[in-house]
């Protein structure tokens, strides 16, 4: 790390240990200030992520908690887009404990209802040790408190298995959709993710974006080689019409999908990517893309 990665990891450290004193919106703005190396003007926002965290702060849409549940979210997504496909979930358990390795296939995918990031793919032979603690850590979380984000602080705390989707041993290219007012604007692709991760993105007519993702603001920046962009899916234009479809609702939403055997399969449905603290490269595209979101006029008021 570098040593403004070095400044600003420390600036994210205080902001956590002065939270209850910080108040949300001060919170906000110095873990902002962490994370993306400026100072977001929330109530003036003008970039991406400002008016994510400005979302964040003041927008309450109680469908938005639906969502939040990992596997209430499927209902809606059905109710949404009734011809959606989604992964078939094998068990659901109430603790680590009650996960019954023996019944699941060679391959499965283990997460948790309430939170982002709490996933662990499952290949037989199973060290069930590891995975039962890693699940138990997952319970012990206080997500939505943790990340500030108020749509999982309510989201019952439990643990589900899915079938493993693709080949196993690669992973499938994870589809990430920004909806903006009900329009895709762009897909986030995540390919390799078990050899070596790039993210790229591109238009809504496959073309690539020259912006891409770096680990700290100021820090090195990996740029994927053009050659490996992944082909056009066949099935894009029904996977943007599925993702406007559940993303109507909300000022913005990322709805995320895998191509499998040429269908598109439904992951989740994001409303704050990265807690509201996307790091794009170059920043002006942070603007670019702010520019593209329309905020609601009255605070709180959710869309009807």
């Amino acid at each position: 790390m570098n040593l403004q990665g070095t400044v600003l990891g420390a600036i994210r450290r205080t902001a956590r240990a002065l939270r209850p004193w910080l108040g949300e919106a001060r919170f906000e703005t110095l873990v902002g200030l962490g994370y993306l190396g400026y100072l977001p003007a929330i109530e003036r926002p003008r970039t991406f992520n400002e008016k994510l965290l400005w979302l964040k702060l003041h927008h309450r849409d109680p469908a938005m908690r639906r969502y939040a549940d990992k596997l209430e979210a499927r209902e809606a997504a059905r109710e949404a887009v009734p011809e959606i496909v989604l992964p078939e979930v094998l068990g659901v358990y109430a603790n680590a404990d009650d996960v019954a390795f023996a019944d699941l296939p060679d391959h499965a995918v283990l997460k948790s209802t309430h939170g982002s990031g709490h996933v662990r793919v499952l290949t037989r032979p199973y060290d069930e040790g590891a995975v039962r603690a890693a699940a138990e850590r997952w319970l012990e979380r206080a997500y939505g408190a943790e990340t500030n984000e108020w749509l999982y602080s309510d989201v019952p705390r439990r643990l589900f298995a899915e079938r493993y989707l693709g080949t196993p041993g690669t992973a499938p290219t994870d589809h990430k959709v920004y909806v903006c007012n009900g329009r895709a604007v762009l897909v986030q692709l995540f390919t390799g993710r078990f050899e070596r991760l790039e993210r790229r993105m591109v238009d809504t007519d496959w073309n690539e974006i020259a912006v891409h993702r770096g680990r700290y603001p100021g820090g090195p920046v990996v740029v994927p080689d053009p050659a490996g962009l992944p082909p056009r899916p066949a099935c894009l234009e029904r996977m943007l019409d599925q993702a406007e479809r559940l993303g109507r609702r909300f000022p913005f939403a990322r709805a995320d999908f895998y191509v499998i055997d040429g269908e598109p399969v439904f992951g989740e449905l994001t409303f704050f990517p990265n807690g509201g603290h996307v790091q794009f490269r170059p920043r002006s595209f942070d603007a670019e893309l702010g520019a593209r979101l329309r905020l609601p006029d009255a605070r709180g008021v959710p869309h009807r």
